[in-house]
């Protein structure tokens, strides 16, 4: 560290302290002088710029964050949407024609009742009714088919195909189909295969199902749906009696859909934003982000140096410090930088002219003052 001794008289305001003259100055006391300095102190619209961009920063984050949580987000969904619909509806019911005796007075239809004895029954007629519906609207194909199914289970099964599948015309949508069974013939096939057979069940009752069938596709086959709908007649194992069953109904919808992408949103503070666009906005964001950052740290130039940042922070302007300065022992420096290691090592303020006034550093510290004029010659060692 160069030491130099002198006076400031006669020196010109040089260096780094040279530049607009600085106004609105605000009054507080130095305790290095034990006088008053001036400190420049923020107007009103620098306050409000100042809170406009701190609003502008918080707005622009937001939507960064916003802009990171779209590109978490699928910027498409894929929607499953109907194109063709069919659905078939079945229902059945059964009416049993007694001969008249003690036991039934008419021939009339009965139904409802949980048994009915073989030997009294003529005919059990069986009608299913298929009710089909398309939407939209179009022409379908239907074929309908009819079995019948014998069996002793565990033993043996007898299967009859009474009526193959058939194509019919179904008007206004339905589908009927109707079979008369004759429960005295029935017992009298179950004997003979029971004869044949050599065995006869314990316990179990013989099963006589009656299905139907209805199927119809259409655009030439994309769609298809195929119901089927059973009546079943228990015969005890002594035949003398039977009980009729079969489900209410049933039903059956094939539906044909279309895969289609649409565009994804994000619900925002109950808005709804699209993907891609919330996208857009966060990269912007990031990038006026950026751009601000960049613009503050470098108002017209480099970034700072490290010398400049230590004297930024221990920097305290004082109006009149050359003619303050007469009364103290002075030594003066030739490097900024030694004055600034200086006052960081004793943690003391810098005190610098301001700019309408001849440039100059000082540290006040132990009865002496250490001062470093810019571009000054060599100073002689003064005492008052």
């Amino acid at each position: 560290m160069a030491l130099r001794t002198g006076t400031t008289e006669g020196l010109r305001p040089v260096g780094l302290r040279r530049g607009r003259p600085r106004r609105n100055w605000a009054e507080r006391t130095n305790p290095l002088l034990g006088r008053t300095t001036a400190m420049p102190a923020r107007s009103r619209w620098s306050a409000i710029a100042a809170g406009l961009s701190t609003a502008a920063q918080l707005a622009l984050v937001a939507a960064a964050l916003v802009g990171l949580q779209a590109f978490l987000t699928p910027p498409a969904v894929i929607v499953h949407r109907p194109e063709q619909e069919l659905e078939i509806n079945a229902s059945a019911a059964y009416f049993v024609y007694p001969r008249p005796g003690a036991l039934y007075d008419s021939p009339g239809p009965l139904t409802g009742d949980p048994l009915y004895f073989t030997r009294l029954v003529e005919q059990v007629e069986v009608i299913f009714d298929f009710v089909l519906s398309s939407r939209p609207t179009v022409p379908f194909e239907v074929r309908r088919g009819l079995t019948l199914d014998v069996r002793a289970p565990g033993l043996w099964r007898k299967h009859i195909v009474l009526e193959p599948n058939t194509p019919v015309l179904a008007e206004g949508g339905r589908v009927a189909v109707a079979y008369l069974l004759d429960p005295v013939d029935l017992t009298a096939q179950i004997r003979d295969i029971t004869r044949e057979t050599g065995v006869e069940p314990e316990g179990t009752a013989y099963e006589v199902n009656l299905v139907a069938s209805v199927e119809t596709q259409m655009d030439h086959g994309r769609l298809q749906a195929v119901l089927s709908h059973a009546f079943q007649l228990l015969f005890r194992p002594e035949l003398e009696v039977f009980e009729p069953s079969f489900s209410p109904g049933g039903r059956v919808t094939r539906a044909l859909e279309t895969r289609e992408w649409r565009p994804n949103k994000l619900s925002l503070l109950g808005f709804s934003l699209p993907v891609v666009t919330a996208r857009l906005g966060g990269t912007a964001a990031v990038g006026a982000l950026g751009i601000w950052h960049m613009t503050r740290r470098r108002p017209g130039g480099p970034l700072p140096s490290r010398r400049e940042r230590r004297l930024k922070r221990r920097l305290v302007l004082t109006r009149g410090l050359a003619d303050e300065l007469r009364r103290w022992p002075r030594l003066y420096l030739d490097n900024l930088d030694d004055l600034v290691r200086l006052a960081s090592e004793r943690d003391r303020a810098v005190l610098a002219a301001p700019a309408d006034e001849p440039a100059l550093y000082c540290l006040l510290a132990e009865g002496i003052a250490y001062i470093h004029v810019p571009d000054a010659g060599p100073q002689p060692e003064t005492r008052p």
